[in-house]
């Protein structure tokens, strides 16, 4: 499920539902789209099923921005423009042995974060793509070291440095703000929320979470080997910024 709304343009919204297709198809993982319209308050089936790769991430992925849902998926990623109801493909960075990292929008913008897969934990290649959704391009470059030498407690000692799930730590979104140089980005690591300014390199905990939300004691000793509670993983993470509609509902 994904909400298609723009409040600067109308106060009307869509909810974009994928689910596989009822009808079988012998080896092959087909998909249906079904579309919502609170104007006229009613789903309905558009389109015939169609075929996409299994780690597409319908589930947990997708990102509504300039009238299209993105879904990020390596040389497979698709878009579905709202308006005329189809699917394209679009294109992603050169990934080679880097990961996503994060993928989301702010102020008009999408972004796409990468870091590498094995080594190099703490550098991230930010990219921003073109207004007319057809390349990306590097907005920044920047190297993270700084926050785990100040939060050494991230570092997951039982894991391979080279390892990907060496650092306990996790992109929860981009953030342009009213001027280029105050773009941002936020962490997320066991205890605490961090704010990354990208432009000088300077950060500063933002949130720190409370004995209720963590067993102080799990990260007591910062050399001690630990597992990161079930319910703090640091994967990947959906992060939504509020937008206050302009219309009275």
């Amino acid at each position: 499920m994904k909400l298609a709304f723009d409040p600067w343009k109308s106060p009307n919204y869509k909810v974009i539902c994928i689910r596989l297709s009822d009808e079988v198809f012998p080896d092959d993982q087909h998909y249906q789209v079904e579309i919502y319209s609170s104007e006229f308050k009613k789903w309905r089936v558009v389109g015939s099923p169609f075929l996409a790769r299994y780690d597409i991430g319908f589930r947990c992925t997708g990102v509504y921005w300039n009238g299209s849902i993105y879904w990020e998926c390596g040389d497979n990623s698709l878009r579905f423009n709202v308006e005329q109801e189809m699917f394209a493909k679009f294109p992603m960075p050169n990934i080679n042995e880097s990961r996503v990292a994060y993928y989301g929008e702010s102020s008009g913008y999408l972004h796409l974060v990468q870091v590498h897969s094995r080594q190099k934990l703490t550098f991230y290649n930010i990219y921003e793509m073109n207004s007319d959704d057809t390349e990306w391009y590097m907005k920044y470059q920047v190297n993270v070291e700084d926050v785990v030498n100040t939060f050494p407690h991230m570092i997951r000692h039982y894991h391979d440095p080279t390892d990907r799930n060496y650092l306990a730590m996790s992109v929860l979104c981009v953030v342009r703000g009213e001027k280029e140089e105050e773009a941002f980005m936020i962490l997320h690591i066991p205890k605490m929320v961090i704010r990354y300014n990208l432009r000088d390199n300077t950060f500063y905990k933002l949130y720190e979470f409370g004995n209720n939300s963590i067993e102080e004691n799990q990260f007591e000793d910062e050399d001690e080997d630990y597992e990161v509670p079930i319910s703090l993983q640091f994967d990947r993470f959906s992060a939504f910024q509020y937008v206050e509609s302009l219309f009275c509902m």
